[in-house]
């Protein structure tokens, strides 16, 4: 009997987090899926790993690639295995929520849709804890997915960029449209692949709940990458994409979502320039740094909205520290009336 759901999950050099991401899967309120583990040539023991937790839950399939082929490559072979209706992708440092899938396959199942997407929880691996969650979409109901407002909401100007997302996906829409991972990407690959499906017409929506959670490559509190991080800043890929996908989609995009995506394009564009104007007053170049401002002033957007979402990620973990402190004080002040 075919399950409902085969999660995929792309591995490389992840034996320390790729048990709890397994974990997530197997502890799942919906029992009937299917966990496929692509290993991407890795040499730290993760194949041998996964191979053993198969030998004791069924559900797990272990597979290999010869060589490394980034991301894409590992998933494509997960999807091309996978026997379930539905496809859920699951990164190896990252986990489920116990309801996840069963929550997102009933959305689905209602909407009668081909995507469907979650919120995340933020894990910051500096500090070992969840510290925040996206909020993409309406807080209260679905939002329909399209590709005006994934595009819009997949900058550096958002406080979590929605191209992050981890998509459940109906395996005969990525068959009938022949979308895939686009394996030439190693950074910014999850965005390209949930535009190709809505830019295919696929049924898209995002669920208000947040129950995949995400580890941060950037710890949002300390600026520091994780050890587990297999990602690259990827600015210059996000450009890139931009480009391929209004080549690819020229004839039949929509006018609306030509727009995001050249917006989007010119947002990474600037956050470069900004970054070339930073190095330039780090060398001591103050003409060459004014320059680049005053061909680009919304550089200036760009550095608040950074210094923004730091001020933001600091309070989050501040404030609950200091409220049951201030707690403590006044029921010690009444004590004392």
């Amino acid at each position: 009997m075919m399950s409902k759901v085969s999660v995929i999950i792309a591995a490389y050099n992840c034996r320390q987090t790729i048990g709890q991401a397994i974990e997530s899967a197997q502890g799942q309120t919906l029992s009937d899926i299917e966990i496929v583990v692509v290993d991407d040539a890795s040499t730290d023991g993760t194949y041998e790993l996964v191979q053993s937790l198969a030998i004791a839950d069924a559900r797990i399939k272990a597979l290999r690639l010869p060589k490394n082929g980034g991301p894409g490559a590992a998933r494509n072979a997960a999807i091309g295995f996978a026997a379930a209706e539905w496809i859920a992708v699951l990164d190896a440092d990252d986990w489920y929520k116990p309801r996840r899938l069963e929550a997102i396959l009933k959305a689905a199942t209602d909407l009668q849709a081909d995507l469907v997407c979650d919120n995340l929880k933020i894990y910051d691996h500096a500090r070992e804890e969840i510290i925040d969650e996206t909020r993409h979409g309406n807080k209260y109901e679905v939002t329909p997915l399209t590709p005006e407002y994934l595009c819009r909401r997949d900058t550096p100007l958002n406080r979590h960029a929605i191209g992050y997302l981890k998509p459940m996906v109906r395996k005969e829409f990525l068959r009938a449209h022949g979308v895939a991972y686009n394996q030439q990407y190693r950074a910014g690959e999850d965005f390209m692949f949930l535009m190709e499906i809505l830019l295919n017409g696929g049924r898209g929506y995002v669920i208000p709940e947040a129950l995949y959670v995400y580890r941060h490559r950037i710890s949002p509190t300390t600026r520091k990458i994780s050890p587990h991080s297999r990602s690259d800043s990827g600015f210059e890929f996000a450009i890139r994409g931009c480009d391929d996908l209004m080549q690819k989609y020229s004839a039949s995009m929509s006018r609306e979502a030509r727009e995001a995506l050249q917006y989007k394009r010119w947002v990474f564009e600037s956050r470069i320039m900004c970054g070339d104007m930073i190095d330039d007053l780090r060398q001591r170049k103050p003409l060459e740094a004014a320059r680049i401002l005053a061909r680009r002033p919304f550089i200036l957007a760009l550095m608040a909205a950074t210094i923004v979402k730091w001020i933001n990620a600091n309070i989050l973990i501040i404030w609950p520290r200091i409220k049951p402190i201030n707690a403590n004080m006044h029921k010690k002040d009444r004590n004392n009336i």
